[in-house]
């Protein structure tokens, strides 16, 4: 009986995450009124059904569910399931992967207005750029996640549209270590 429900259960998922990932700028579904504010949840709905399924298989075939697929699918959910809020000193790394993508730079010149007021102190200016105060390989290996959104578009003009890419790719930087463990 699982078998018959996993494929789709998991496409379904899976699609539902990556039109929230395309769509991120938007807090609805296009052409409806549905909401979609959160891209991760799709994630983490996928994540929790991975896991459960892969459970269910294996206690039903009488081996041990605990391996460390297991634990990628549970770590994952939990990781997503937390609804943190960023902070300022993040909002160099959240915009660094736009300027490298569109502008193939490691500069934030492009979004010198976010650094006004109280998030001055999270950039600095050196020969006439607004650069990160920051190390920058976060933002580089977040450049994956950022790809489908910038090819469609999006601007960064929000926090909500920030905040959706930055979660998911601080997430799939702490799992990746995760999915390396072994049983």
């Amino acid at each position: 009986m699982v078998h018959k429900w996993k494929n789709g259960v998991l496409t379904f998922l899976g699609a539902l995450f990556l039109v929230q990932l395309v769509y991120v700028d938007r807090l609805m579904f296009p052409g409806t009124s549905l909401r979609m504010n959160f891209p991760w949840t799709g994630l983490a709905l996928w994540s929790l059904a991975a896991y459960i399924f892969y459970v269910v298989e294996r206690n039903q075939s009488g081996q041990s569910p605990w391996t460390a697929r297991a634990l990628f699918y549970l770590t994952l959910f939990l990781f997503l399931s937390d609804f943190r809020w960023h902070g300022s000193d993040d909002m160099p790394a959240c915009l660094l992967p736009f300027a490298i993508l569109r502008e193939g730079r490691f500069v934030l010149d492009s979004y010198a207005i976010w650094f006004a007021g109280p998030q001055h102190d999270n950039v600095i200016h050196a020969n006439g750029h607004v650069v990160s105060l920051y190390p920058v390989l976060a933002p580089i290996l977040a450049l994956p996640v950022y790809l489908l959104p910038i090819l469609r578009g999006v601007q960064p003009v929000s926090d909500h549209v920030l905040h959706q890419l930055s979660k998911i790719s601080e997430r799939r930087c702490f799992l990746s270590r995760v999915s390396t463990a072994r049983q």
